[in-house]
């Protein structure tokens, strides 16, 4: 087969490639929920800092721990968590019960933002609902997760 017919297959499949598709539906919802955050007065607020905002509990959580909670390397999550304390979103404690850790906590600000994050997604995931009907919604979220779970042990393998 020569080259010219290899490449009108490639482009063939990439119309309908999974990797297209979850690039484009991360594009749209990335674009939504920033338009969402603007509105709500988080103008500077990046959605890649969502992966370490969402992971910080009440409890707190070190810097390290969001990075193995969120696949990222220690200094890529502290370069975001010092972003967040910038913007007033996250404050750091000296842990009580050892003092050679820091704890990453939400601020009144932060969880406000998570807060009103997860109510725009929750009405988000209702019109995806409606759009398709509920059980094929959630048949669709178990087989992501599915996906999601197998791409992360990969990477764990790798690390």
């Amino acid at each position: 087969m020569d080259l010219d017919k290899i490449f009108l297959k490639t482009l063939e499949f990439k119309k309908t490639s999974y990797g297209r598709l979850v690039s484009m539906q991360k594009r749209f919802f990335d674009e939504w929920a920033q338009e969402k955050l603007e509105s709500n007065g988080f103008k500077d607020f990046k959605m890649s800092y969502f992966a370490i905002l969402m992971n910080i509990s009440l409890e707190g959580v070190t810097s390290t721990e969001l990075a193995e909670k969120i696949c990222v390397t220690k200094q890529a999550s502290s370069k975001v968590i010092k972003e967040l304390e910038r913007q007033g979103l996250v404050h750091l404690a000296t842990d009580e019960k050892d003092s050679r850790r820091v704890l990453i906590f939400l601020t009144k600000r932060g969880k406000e933002l998570v807060i009103q994050a997860t109510e725009n997604v929750k009405k988000k995931t209702k019109e995806y609902e409606k759009l398709v009907g509920k059980e094929k919604f959630a048949e669709a979220m178990e087989t992501m997760y599915k996906i999601m779970e197998h791409d992360r042990e990969e990477w764990l393998r790798r690390r």
